[in-house]
């Protein structure tokens, strides 16, 4: 079975009504992915990153909609319907303050 997935972007773009854009050609993957979850992993395996950091969305009425890691992951959609994802950059840890200046 296989999925295809294309990297989303935020819109800066301030006339546009969608939340984000698609950036480069649809991939695909092939593997069983039970859930969203399992898609995030094998998203992570291709991009080389980390899978807690990636958002999936499906566009559903024109909208993006972010899918919830327990949802199925619907089989054998095409280019046009790909799912799409998101990165996040992990936060540093606060340090606090400096002082003694």
């Amino acid at each position: 079975p296989q999925v295809w997935v294309q990297f989303l972007k935020c819109n800066d773009e301030a006339n546009q009504d969608d939340q984000f854009v698609l950036v480069g050609d649809a991939f695909r993957l092939e593997g069983g992915f039970r859930d969203i979850d399992d898609l995030k992993n094998g998203i992570a395996e291709k991009m080389v990153g980390d899978p807690t950091l990636i958002l999936v969305y499906r566009k559903e009425e024109g909208a993006w909609k972010r899918l919830l890691p327990d949802e199925k992951v619907v089989l054998g959609n095409t280019m046009e319907t790909s799912y799409g994802f998101t990165i996040g950059t992990k936060r540093s840890k606060s340090v606090g303050p400096l002082t003694g200046m």
